[in-house]
C-alpha cells in the first residue's frame, strides 16, 4: 500500500467539487498516493484496467501504440494537476483503451477499480456524482480529439476513408 492521501489534496481539485466531506473522506481513504518518475508508465493499452488516477503534481501523456508490439507510441495529451486518467477501471469491459507514462516526476492519486466500484455502489450519491464527472471527462476528450484529428485532415485526404458506422445504423441504400 502506497502513501494515504489527505481529504484536503482532494478538495483542492476541480474534480471534486460538489462532495460533500464524508464523501471526500472516503475516496482519500480508499485511495493512495503514488510517485512515478519521469519515463515510467503506469499502463499499457490492452491490458486489464486495475487502477483509477488522479495527478496531483507533475506531467502524464496518454499515447496510443503504433503497431501491435507497443514498440512505438505517439502522445495524445498531457495530463497534469487535478486530471484523471484510468477511468476504464470502473466501466466494463475494464480494459486501458491508451497507454500512459510520466512526462516528469509525478504524484498521483490511485484508487483500485474494484474497491472503488465498490465504494461507488454502497455510497450511491457519491457514486452518481463521479461517474457524471467522468462521463464529463470521456466527453471532454473525445471533443478534444476530433478536433484534433479533424485538424490532421484537409481536403481530398478523406478519399477512400469510409466513416465507422453503428452496427444499429440503418442501411443506406
Amino acid at each position: 500500500m502506497g502513501i494515504m492521501i489527505s481529504p484536503e489534496t482532494l478538495r483542492s481539485h476541480a474534480l471534486f467539487a460538489g462532495l460533500d466531506h464524508c464523501m471526500i473522506k472516503a475516496l482519500a481513504m480508499a485511495g493512495e498516493k503514488v510517485v512515478i518518475k519521469q519515463g515510467e508508465w503506469l499502463f499499457y493499452e490492452g491490458n486489464e484496467a486495475d487502477a483509477l488516477y488522479v495527478v496531483i503534481s507533475g506531467a502524464v501523456a496518454l499515447k496510443v501504440a503504433l503497431d501491435h508490439e507497443r514498440s512505438s507510441h505517439v502522445e495524445l495529451c498531457t495530463l497534469v494537476a487535478g486530471d484523471l486518467l484510468g477511468w476504464s477501471a470502473v466501466v466494463e469491459p475494464g480494459v486501458y483503451h491508451l497507454s500512459a507514462s510520466a512526462i516528469q516526476d509525478s504524484t498521483l492519486v490511485k484508487w483500485g477499480g474494484a474497491d472503488l466500484a465498490e465504494l461507488m455502489t454502497h455510497q450511491p450519491a457519491m457514486g452518481f456524482k463521479l461517474m457524471c464527472r467522468i462521463v464529463q471527462v470521456v466527453g471532454d476528450r473525445l471533443a478534444e480529439f476530433a478536433v484534433r484529428f479533424a485538424s490532421l485532415v484537409e481536403g481530398d485526404q478523406w478519399q477512400g476513408v469510409s466513416a465507422w458506422r453503428s452496427p444499429n445504423a440503418p442501411d443506406r441504400n
